[in-house]
């Protein structure tokens, strides 16, 4: 299994503040599916209970099925999916309740890096792809990944969300992920570079104006990093950094599983 996001995240974080922060675009995918009434306090993010086809192309073949079923208890609903030829995957990552040990033994696990969590303990499915009308998951689980409709989704309550909403909705603090952040004088590629920001020692906090894929923030130079305890400031710098790629992946990560 290759290695999820959270193992990254956490290499990172032991490396000390000045270590690069590039973290591969596929551990975040372009967006997740957002369960209904989306609550980044809560700690875990439940989705509701649903059963529908995975296909093998947008509007092509079943090839199995992604289902959250219902226990008699409904203390815990572990997502799952079921192929045609008998395979059967689920996710056993967190929140695991009375049913885990029995369920999970059954099935083979759903990769880890499948989902991206966005609160302590929630975790919502990563989707790698957006066309007419359905999105691609499980890209690290299945071979070739598996396609859904939404509008399937979108009947219980689910909705896709690309990473811009998710990360103003955070209101930060942010680090930089991409092994190297520029802040600009302006909210365009064509202002003013006034710094690079490398590594987890920069905690950048959004004021809240935004302009596009655009955040202007107070950007600190710290002795610690944003996840845990910092504490001396070492310089700070008023900008703007594009938050998203122009193909949606996030250039900054929020510290959503505490220190």
């Amino acid at each position: 299994m290759k290695p999820g996001f959270m193992t990254l995240l956490l290499f990172a974080l032991a490396a000390g503040p000045s270590a690069a922060t590039e973290i591969p675009d596929e551990a975040f995918g372009i967006g997740i599916l957002v369960p209904p009434d989306l609550d980044l306090g809560a700690e875990h993010l439940p989705y509701p209970i649903f059963d529908v086809p995975l296909l093998n192309t947008p509007a092509g073949a079943e090839v199995g099925r992604l289902h959250h079923p219902r226990f008699d208890d409904e203390s815990w609903h572990p997502l799952s999916a079921t192929l045609n030829d008998g395979q059967a995957f689920t996710d056993c990552s967190y929140g695991m309740r009375h049913h885990s040990a029995d369920y999970c033994a059954d099935h083979e696990r759903m990769d880890y890096a499948d989902f991206a969590f966005i609160t302590y303990r929630g975790h919502c499915l990563v989707f790698h792809e957006r066309r007419d009308g359905y999105v691609r998951i499980l890209d690290r689980t299945l071979p070739d990944g598996a396609w859904v409709e939404l509008a399937a989704l979108e009947r219980v309550g689910i909705v896709p969300s690309g990473w811009l909403p998710i990360l103003a909705k955070t209101g930060g603090p942010f680090f930089e992920r991409v092994g190297g952040l520029n802040l600009r004088a302006g909210p365009g590629g064509a202002h003013e570079r006034l710094i690079t920001m490398t590594g987890m020692g920069w905690v950048i906090q959004p004021t809240g104006e935004q302009e596009g894929a655009w955040f202007h923030v107070t950007a600190l130079r710290t002795d610690g990093n944003p996840c845990c305890s910092w504490t001396q400031e070492l310089n700070r710098h008023e900008g703007w950094i594009k938050a998203v790629d122009d193909a949606g992946f996030p250039n900054v990560w929020f510290c959503a599983g505490g220190c």
